[in-house]
């Protein structure tokens, strides 16, 4: 016991039988001393109570035992603590001077952080005064970004086919956020941000007048041209990559439709004040037909076919589809 250490005397009493008298002597002079040979370590924590994974809650570790004296002399020591942690890791010290934290929600904290505990000890030694020992102990710290595993989920996300004029305003259809697995199922987690291309399967017209834009309450595609060379109908791939792990994507396809410039009623009139040139089908002849608003117009084609093979009479009719009327059966054009 630490009590013990010091410089004892040994006494014996001698009491004379002849005349009572006592003589006290040192018979010995006793020195115990107890002194530390080391200070034995905390245990080092085990890998899987140093392992962590972004966005998951916070967790201690821990180092225990404490440093011990060896042998157990029982000394009152003074210890400091200091701590040398990398800075910017996801790693901070506690009020307990043997624990750590660990906590995260950035993915670019993915690493290995190596951590030291320095320990300064001094006491003071009864016979030979102040002592002083410094013990560092340090342990790795394995921090794991689960968005390295995450899937692109395509399920939630559609996109609408979408019909538009040639001139309009530019237009926006919102669809859902293509979202990820590490996203969805962990509170917290964002795994960043996903990137949209589109394209188109014709390649001559492209997809320049397309934009993915993010409004409030969720992202859409926006449509804009001023060009009648974009007319048509289009299949659009839309590829969707995440942007921090480009392996994973996903695709998805829509219809798209541009129409040449919607016209209005305010736009009719100086339409049908124009000539209405109607071309020669088969061995049609016929002049150019003038018309006028407010007067009806009729027109029977009469198809001479000399084979008598004539199957069907197809009529692209173009803007004039917005007027005009074509029955198929009697061959007949009507506004």
């Amino acid at each position: 016991m630490a009590e013990h250490i010091d410089v004892w005397t040994v006494e014996i009493e001698q009491v004379r039988n002849s005349n009572g008298v006592t003589t006290i002597y040192d018979a010995a002079r006793v020195t115990i001393d107890c002194i530390i040979e080391e200070f034995i370590y905390p245990d080092t924590p085990l890998d899987e109570n140093t392992r962590y994974t972004v966005f998951d809650p916070m967790i201690n570790i821990a180092l225990d035992p404490p440093f011990t004296q060896s042998p157990p002399c029982g000394y009152v020591v003074n210890e400091v603590f200091s701590w040398t942690i990398p800075i910017g890791s996801p790693v901070s010290q506690t009020d307990d001077p043997y624990i750590t934290k660990v906590i995260s929600s950035r993915t670019i904290d993915e690493g290995a952080y190596r951590v030291y505990l320095e320990d300064h000890i001094t006491y003071t030694h009864p016979v030979a005064g102040e002592q002083e020992w410094i013990e560092t102990i340090f342990y790795d710290v394995n921090v794991f970004n689960p968005c390295v595993d995450t899937v692109i989920i395509p399920d939630y996300t559609s996109f609408e086919d979408i019909l538009y004029y040639v001139e309009d305003p530019a237009t926006t259809y919102r669809f859902d956020a293509v979202t990820d697995t590490i996203s969805t199922t962990v509170a917290g987690a964002y795994c960043g941000a996903f990137e949209y291309t589109f394209a188109s399967n014709d390649t001559a017209v492209g997809t320049f007048m397309l934009e993915k834009v993010d409004l409030i309450g969720g992202p859409a595609i926006s449509i804009a041209t001023k060009n009648n060379n974009t007319v048509g109908n289009y299949t659009i791939t839309v590829t969707v990559t995440m942007e921090e792990y480009p392996t994973q994507t996903a695709e998805f396809e829509f219809h798209l439709q541009i129409d040449p410039p919607y016209l209005g009623p305010e736009n009719i009139e100086g339409i049908l004040r124009s000539d209405v040139s109607v071309p020669v089908l088969l061995d049609f002849d016929f002049d150019p037909v003038k018309l006028t608003i407010g007067e009806p117009w009729l027109l029977v084609l009469e198809p001479y076919d000399e084979d008598n093979d004539l199957q069907y009479v197809e009529v692209n009719l173009g803007r004039a589809s917005l007027f005009v009327d074509w029955y198929e059966g009697s061959y007949t054009l009507q506004i």
